[in-house]
């Protein structure tokens, strides 16, 4: 039995592995395609944000003050949104603070001319920054 040829049976043959050279330029793609489509998401959402603040701008710029409670609850609700920096954020919380008299109440003063010149200030320096 130890002499028994098989004749069925081949040799090793060597195999050429190119499956690194095939697997590199796809991973290369694969990345590439990747990175473009987060790129195009974030600049089209970017572009979206942008676009909504502005548009809360124009509301604010829009705000009827002679409708006292209601421009009260706009500039609150919409200066929150819009105030980035630490100084916004400050001038819009003293400006809330005396606008607190116009929110809660039945009768309602209208709003003093110092609170309109302050809030002007503030969307002045919103505007600046988006333009």
């Amino acid at each position: 039995m130890k002499n028994l040829v098989i004749h069925d049976i081949f040799p090793p043959v060597d195999v050429p592995d190119n499956s690194v050279y095939i697997f590199s330029p796809l991973l290369l793609a694969a990345i590439l395609s990747t990175v473009f489509v987060v790129r195009t998401l974030y600049k089209k959402f970017r572009v979206h944000k942008i676009r909504r603040e502005k548009k809360y701008i124009k509301i604010l710029n829009n705000c009827d003050f002679k409708n006292t409670k209601q421009s009260s609850y706009q500039i609150s609700y919409y200066g929150h949104l819009l105030a980035k920096t630490a100084k916004e954020k400050e001038a819009l919380k003293e400006i809330i603070s005396e606008l607190s008299l116009h929110k809660y109440k039945k009768d309602i003063p209208e709003i003093s001319e110092e609170i309109i010149e302050q809030f002007k200030m503030f969307l002045n320096t919103i505007e600046h920054r988006y333009v």
